[in-house]
């Protein structure tokens, strides 16, 4: 947010007892001493973990944040990509509605997900991967927000095709 990024990615997963928390790893493994699958825990036993200290001394006792408190950082303004990586699309729905993020906010996730979020309101801004040319017609029928493009993948064809067809917003992923 000090920088002013147009966005501020954050990853959404669900725990075993359904609360919604922010964790880009599929498990919790790498940044804690605790290991298994964030679906696997409680919000309560994530919230004991340290994930912090593994990448330096000012980061002890960093917690898994729940969607609620990283929503709160944001504050008013700033934009969220919701990386809907553990969470089923009514309930990000939900929460897009409940943060007051109607406005504010890109989803990335398979076409499938993004139609499927489409279907139940056609406000949501999606966001699907595209991972060529050949998937081009089929990605942009979504009539998505943006892509999400591999390096690999992006051409000046690639782009010049997608603002064509009306595409303002091509994002891409490492």
């Amino acid at each position: 947010m000090a920088l002013e990024a147009d966005y501020i990615e954050i990853d959404i997963r669900t725990t075993s007892d359904s609360a919604l928390v922010l964790m880009h790893d599929r498990t919790v493994d790498r940044t804690s001493a605790g290991s298994g699958e964030i679906k696997d825990h409680t919000a309560k036993a994530l919230a004991e973990l340290d994930i912090g200290s593994w990448f330096g001394k000012p980061y002890c006792d960093q917690r898994v944040p729940s969607l609620a408190e990283g929503l709160a950082t944001l504050g008013e303004t700033a934009k969220a990509y919701l990386d809907a990586k553990g969470i089923t699309p009514e309930r990000l729905l939900e929460a897009i509605q409940e943060h007051n993020l109607v406005e504010r906010h890109v989803v990335y996730q398979s076409l499938d997900y993004c139609k499927r979020l489409q279907e139940l309101s056609p406000t949501v801004q999606t966001i699907p991967p595209l991972r060529g040319l050949s998937d081009l017609v089929k990605t942009l029928s979504s009539k998505p927000y943006g892509v999400d493009a591999a390096w690999r993948a992006l051409s000046a064809d690639m782009i010049e095709r997608c603002h064509t067809a009306g595409g303002s917003s091509v994002l891409r992923r490492n």
